[in-house]
């Protein structure tokens, strides 16, 4: 049966609301399954867009993540995940290890309930200057608003680093229980004040 968390907020405001972050305790936190949604069938749909330094939007891309299937390799249970970043297309597999969520065959963390861990991602886009290292951590919970509604989120923050220049800025990402991913916050890496904002407008799930 599919169920739909219908959008419930008019237009494209987005508030990140200004309380204080909660400390996590890890006998309070969700279960990995509860943030990742890995079930066959489960689709996300976000709108994304570049937000300047004086905080003008401009509408860019509705990008979609798709659990398409199943499968084991090796005996380990994979999901088959299709995604899309600013019309950039993504397909991995990946799996479900302890309070993480890692890719197949790299092993990469991608994102983990782990709090004493500090885990490397790697990214690479259409100019030399996009190839990125990033070390992300889990750093609080606090409430955000997106057109999907309003969510009590884990947020993880990462500081990027490009290979090529000395430039550094940090990245957010929020993950909710029973949703996944709503909320991506990512600056270029040039420093200039302006960033990708990628926020959730529906998640559909498949039980």
């Amino acid at each position: 049966m599919k169920l739909s968390i219908p959008l419930v907020f008019a237009g494209f405001l987005f508030f990140v609301f200004a309380c204080t972050k909660e400390s996590i305790n890890p006998r309070d936190q969700s279960d990995i399954a509860e943030l990742s949604q890995l079930n066959v069938g489960n689709q996300w749909i976000y709108e994304t867009y570049t937000v300047d330094p004086d905080g003008i939007e401009k509408y860019r891309t509705n990008d979609t993540t798709l659990i398409l299937g199943d499968t084991v390799i090796d005996g380990q249970h994979l999901y088959v995940e299709s995604s899309s970043f600013d019309g950039l297309k993504i397909t991995k597999l990946i799996f479900q290890d302890g309070q993480s969520i890692r890719s197949y065959p790299s092993n990469d963390v991608l994102f983990s309930l782990d709090t004493t861990m500090t885990y490397r991602q790697y990214t690479t886009g259409g100019s030399p200057d996009t190839l990125l290292i990033t070390d992300y951590r889990l750093v609080g919970k606090q409430n955000v608003r997106v057109p999907a509604g309003e969510f009590e989120a884990y947020e993880f923050q990462g500081e990027a680093r490009s290979q090529i220049t000395s430039s550094v800025v940090y990245n957010r990402a929020f993950y909710a229980s029973g949703a996944g991913l709503v909320l991506q916050i990512c600056p270029f890496v040039h420093g200039n004040g302006h960033r990708f904002e990628q926020r959730l407008v529906e998640f559909s799930r498949f039980r």
